[in-house]
């Protein structure tokens, strides 16, 4: 991938297209893949408030607690969504991610 760019499973889970992330999933696309900014696609899904995707990057073995650049985790970028911010924060917090 060029530098710059954004992996397409990134793009899917920030924009909430659930059958595009599953076909990327199938296809074996890298949960942890990072693009921009050193985000992974879960981050993007928590940044989306996109609660569906979110058990699916993590059985594909998404790091819940990865950090991007500027050290923010997926509940930190949930943190900032604006909408599900709750149901969100739930899911990642039962998901076992470190606060």
């Amino acid at each position: 991938m060029k530098a710059g760019m954004q992996p397409a499973l990134n793009w899917a889970s920030e924009l909430g297209h659930m059958d595009i992330a599953l076909m990327l999933l199938a296809a074996r696309a890298d949960a942890n893949g990072r693009g921009v900014g050193r985000s992974i696609a879960l981050q993007h899904a928590a940044n989306g408030g996109h609660l569906a995707i979110v058990p699916h990057l993590l059985a594909a073995g998404a790091k819940i607690n990865n950090q991007d650049k500027l050290g923010k985790h997926c509940l930190m970028s949930c943190a900032r969504s604006v909408t599900r911010k709750i149901e969100m924060a739930k899911m990642l917090i039962d998901g076992t991610c470190k606060i």
